[in-house]
């Protein structure tokens, strides 16, 4: 045991907290393609699940803790290296389907499957740092240093792995740096398990770097890339590439050769049409188009702002209709790329034209820092779910799009020349009995007009749809003067030549009582109340919860399927709501069945145990606490770096880093350590007014800084948040393992009660947010942190123990 003591476990607990957070953010990616950006809530249920019931096991088995940690590591790293290594088979093999009854047995079954899968990966996670913890209990605030280097580390360059290896061949070296955790402490007294995992570890490593040998994820079959989807139909795949934002891949049709068809995490975002570059073409494939709308009522020649321009539709038709230059703002590189690279002369070389200008970019961001004004700023969202998919990078972020909220529109207004026109497109599942979009959108337009100064809205909006496939294809198009006859009549032509066009609203005609024309028409005074009359959620949308897409109120998906009578709920009316709620009971069940039941199990032992309700008070608030904060950052922040990935890296990066810093310094006052509360709380206390008040006006006098110096900027402003959170949980587990009884099955259990409270918090966070705003979910950060703090303080610290 002795010489058990002189071995440091830092190398250990940085190399599989490394292989957690890269294995945990890889396979969000995983599921986003795979089924649905929703099931990044099951990759975090189970990482925490299983890293929290590791500490229970380790702290309901004496023998474990008995047998010694350097024997006992790397059996376990070598278990989880191999069962991240053959889980990514099962998981990429197995079909999941969200179109499918959830109570099907065989659905049952298949999803059991993988839940035992991550179950596994993330336990032996959970076992290797609770082994780790309580065997060096004496020095618990350094590795908890290095446990958050590790994790922090893994934030820094995820996002290049994914870049170079894919998510598959990411997670095939989470396994290999598992593995590589047990190879020193082997190779001290197992050498012939050294050997094992060493081979273990270049196989896994093997297969990262050659990960286009691995199976691709099959698909939910009901997806475009599914096999009931396009592939049914004969459809070949020409391209596919793998990106932290969205997976592109490019489809083929058997028979019409007239344009590619571009899939997003799996499912059909847009087109890639065949281009010659001549006039003849342009006007062969926008002859009687909805694109032209805008174009009608804009200035002649105008210069033109396209944000997301996708597969280049949009820029085409700008150049169709006499654009004197484009500007074309796509979020994701790959797709870029298409139009650069891969598919250069099927497009016909259109990224190069003189007119053009193509850069790969998150739009809201971009016209924060742009000083150019436009005559036209294009919208473009033809009823691509890959777009919330893309804000939702992982499941550590969950906003949607900053691009439909009113401070949006009024950024987008602020850039028009006179006489300039914002258009918005986008589709629209059943326009005839739910135009949610629609509705929403121009509710959250008319509340920007209205801070403008402008209250007779309807005479500065026009509104048309077009049945496109099986949906309608809504056109919006603004303007701060009102409408003139000329422009009215140019838009009426337009949509008398588009088939299967109707004109749903233009100023001084009368139009049908439809729930769209209402939010334009309804008189400020009652406007309110029909919103709030209405069966969904449509109320205008501002950046404090930017959840466009939230069209269905969780008091609803608990109590009403059929909201109000309606005859059917849509693919897009509660699913996510469902999700989260479910995800959230599910998390509570199982953290009093893992933490509660087994201590009945062991009902002496667990009296034995000092101040357990104060503890779970205590790593319960930490646990909530620090992942409200956490995502608060990372939605504020996405705005001034201008890409959701990079934001996702900078802020997990920085806060991982100080927080580790945090804990190491925490080592200098855990003596004092009362005192130390104090002054942490009140420093969050200031942090989080700085937050409230003072964060958005920082961000918007430096948003025209360069991305380097904003990064710089981003550290910063993390950095004294880090600090001060760090330190809690050192302080914490300082103060149980120096209550004596039971110590290490004290710390094992504080640490697991802090694991599942921090997977409720994430989904309890997205609900909050879209319910309330970051606004409410910061104070409420503040207030578990408060909390915190008097737990603690009702635990007495008492003296350093040294043996035993």
């Amino acid at each position: 045991m002795a010489d058990e003591r002189r071995t440091g476990l830092y190398l250990e607990i940085f190399l599989v907290s490394f292989a957690v957070l890269l294995l945990e953010i890889s396979l969000t990616r995983i599921f986003s393609f795979k089924v649905s950006s929703y099931y990044t809530f099951l990759v975090l249920g189970f990482a925490m699940l299983g890293i929290g019931s590791g500490a229970v096991f380790v702290a309901l088995w004496p023998r474990l803790r008995s047998v010694g940690v350097e024997r006992t590591l790397p059996w376990i790293t070598l278990l989880g290296a191999v069962s991240i290594g053959l889980g990514y088979f099962v998981v990429a093999g197995i079909e999941l389907s969200t179109y499918e009854s959830p109570g099907s047995v065989g659905q049952v079954l298949r999803l059991g499957l993988i839940c035992l899968v991550l179950f596994t990966n993330f336990v032996c996670a959970g076992l290797a740092i609770a082994l780790i913890f309580t065997s060096r209990h004496d020095v618990i605030s350094r590795l908890y240093g290095a446990d958050l280097a590790g994790a922090g580390a893994a934030c820094a360059v995820v996002i290049p792995m994914m870049w170079l290896l894919t998510p598959p061949g990411c997670i095939m070296m989470a396994g290999a740096a598992f593995a590589a955790a047990g190879v020193r402490l082997a190779w001290r007294g197992q050498r012939p398990m050294a050997a094992v995992a060493a081979a273990v570890m270049l196989t896994l490593a093997g297969a990262g770097v050659f990960a286009d040998s691995l199976p691709d994820p099959v698909v939910d079959s009901l997806k475009s890339m599914g096999t009931k989807g396009m592939k049914r139909w004969g459809f070949e795949t020409v391209f596919s590439r793998w990106h932290p934002v969205f997976r592109v891949d490019v489809m083929r049709s058997p028979v019409n050769r007239n344009f590619l068809w571009m899939m997003h995490d799996g499912q059909w975002g847009s087109s890639l049409w065949d281009f010659d570059g001549s006039e003849e073409r342009l006007a062969e494939i926008f002859e009687a188009s909805n694109r032209e709308f805008p174009f009608s009522v804009a200035n002649e020649q105008p210069r033109v702002l396209v944000i997301g321009a996708a597969g280049g539709h949009e820029l085409l038709a700008a150049l169709h209709f006499g654009a004197e230059s484009v500007t074309g703002i796509e979020l994701n590189p790959v797709t870029v790329s298409l139009l650069r690279e891969q598919f250069a002369d099927f497009t016909g070389h259109l990224a190069e034209h003189p007119k053009l200008t193509l850069i790969a970019a998150e739009g809201r961001s971009f016209l924060g820092r742009d000083r150019s004004k436009y005559d036209i700023i294009y919208f473009v969202a033809p009823d691509s779910y890959a777009a919330m998919n893309a804000a939702q990078t992982s499941g550590f972020v969950m906003a949607e799009s900053y691009l439909y909220t009113r401070e949006m529109i009024l950024e987008a207004m602020a850039h028009l020349r006179p006489g300039g026109i914002l258009c918005m497109q986008f589709g629209e599942q059943n326009y005839r009995q739910k135009p949610h979009r629609t509705s929403r959108y121009l509710a959250t337009a008319r509340s920007a007009f209205v801070e403008l100064g402008i209250e007779d809205f309807s005479r500065h909006v026009l509104l048309a749809t077009t049945v496109e496939f099986f949906s309608h294809l809504a056109t919006i198009v603004l303007q701060a003067a009102p409408f003139s006859d000329e422009q009215i009549e140019a838009f009426h032509a337009v949509a008398h030549k588009v088939p299967d066009t109707q004109l749903q609203h233009v100023p001084g005609r009368a139009a049908f009582a439809h729930l769209p024309i209402r939010v334009i028409r309804t008189p400020a005074q009652q406007l309110d109340a029909m919103l709030d009359g209405y069966a969904y959620e449509i109320h205008p949308v501002t950046d404090d919860a930017p959840f466009f897409w939230h069209f269905t109120r969780f008091r609803d998906v608990l109590f009403r399927s059929n909201p109000r009578g309606s005859n059917s709920i849509g693919w897009e009316e509660g699913r996510g709501e469902a999700a989260l709620l479910v995800m959230l009971a599910v998390s509570t069940v199982f953290a009093l069945v893992f933490l509660m039941l087994p201590f009945v199990m062991v009902r002496e032992r667990w009296a034995r145990m000092e101040y357990k309700r104060a503890s779970v008070v205590y790593f319960a608030c930490l646990g909530l606490g620090f992942m409200f904060f956490e995502i608060c950052l990372i939605q504020k922040l996405t705005l001034f770096l201008g890409y959701p990935t990079y934001t996702l890296t900078v802020t997990l990066f920085s806060l991982l880093l100080f927080s580790g810093l945090g804990s190491l310094a925490s080592e200098l006052y855990i003596d004092r350590r009362n005192q130390a509360l104090g002054l942490l709380a009140a420093s969050l206390l200031v942090l989080t007014l700085f937050f409230q008040f003072g964060l958005d006006l920082l961000v918007a006098a430096l948003m025209s800084w360069s991305f380097a110096a904003r990064v710089v900027v981003a550290v910063a402003i993390v950095a004294p948040l880090g600090l001060c959170l760090g330190a809690f949980m050192p302080l914490g587990l300082g103060t149980v393992a120096r209550l004596g009884a039971l110590r290490s099955e004290s710390i094992a259990w504080c640490w697991a009660v802090n694991g599942v409270f921090s997977v409720i918090a994430s989904t309890l966070a997205a609900i909050l947010s879209m319910s309330y705003g970051f606004r409410w979910l910061l104070l409420a950060a503040l207030l578990f942190y408060a909390v915190a703090v008097l737990a603690l303080r009702a635990i007495p610290l008492r003296p350093t123990i040294t043996s035993g």
